[in-house]
């Protein structure tokens, strides 16, 4: 049914696809099937890729951005960044222009995580941990005691290899000397304006003029823009809004099949 359809969609599509939140596995690997079947379809001719996230998981963030490349090296995607901090940013990376609102606020390259110390707590309770493990190092980002000096070198060093990554993603991405993105990979989020003089974005400008900029580079009046998202669960969808779902819906199960059907 769905391939009698979709020879019958009219040829030359430009697809929205927002994401916003914290990129996670399980919120990343959803897009990462539509962002495929984008790339299969011959229907949509240029993506833009609108992001709003504080950023999350490096390994979930790797996972996106790469998507977002592969699916680049077929046909334009553009990032309007609505905010991209950390793992944000590394993903609009993976898209061929940035652009984003005055307001927008991004960068924030960096490493970070976080490791709950709660003895003194426990202690004051008379809570204890029985700890039984193998390998020396295996316990030492439980919460029941203080890293060791040693454990600590072992994090740092860990850290430094996903924030040299992490680098190396924003000067290929972003086309900047490794000196410089060195220079700015300080943690520190930057304003749209400060982006745009260090070259992490191409422009600050509003939504539809970006959407124009694309649209001029496929060829394809903006007019035929479609909203592409996951598949809601099916109370969501029969609940929800029912027109607007209904039409993202149709496209999506489009895509979906001609992926199947490769």
């Amino acid at each position: 049914m769905f391939r009698w359809i979709a020879k019958r969609l009219p040829i030359g599509r430009l697809a929205i696809v927002p994401f916003a939140g914290a990129i996670l596995s399980r919120t990343v690997e959803p897009y990462l099937r539509v962002l495929k079947a984008i790339e299969y379809s011959k229907y949509i001719k240029g993506v833009l890729f609108q992001i709003e996230s504080p950023g999350g998981s490096a390994s979930a963030s790797e996972m996106l951005y790469h998507s977002l490349k592969s699916l680049n090296n077929k046909k334009p995607v553009y990032c309007y960044a609505l905010m991209a901090a950390s793992g944000g940013f590394l993903v609009a990376c993976g898209a061929r222009k940035i652009s984003a609102p005055s307001t927008a606020v991004m960068g924030s390259i960096g490493v970070l995580s976080v490791k709950p110390v709660l003895k003194d707590f426990m202690e004051r309770f008379g809570i204890r941990l029985e700890v039984m493990k193998k390998g020396v190092n295996k316990d030492m980002t439980l919460f029941h005691r203080e890293s060791t000096d040693e454990e600590k070198k072992k994090m740092d060093a860990l850290h430094e290899d996903i924030y040299q990554r992490f680098i190396d993603i924003v000067v290929e991405g972003r086309r900047l000397s490794r000196e410089k993105v060195s220079e700015i990979a300080t943690g520190e989020l930057f304003t749209a304006k400060r982006s745009l003089e260090l070259g992490l974005i191409d422009e600050i400008s509003d939504h539809e003029s970006f959407l124009d900029r694309l649209a001029t580079e496929t060829g394809v009046k903006k007019e035929k823009s479609i909203i592409l998202r996951p598949r809601k669960p099916f109370f969501q969808r029969v609940m929800g809004e029912a027109t607007s779902i209904a039409v993202e819906e149709f496209y999506s199960l489009v895509l979906s099949e001609q992926l199947r059907n490769r």
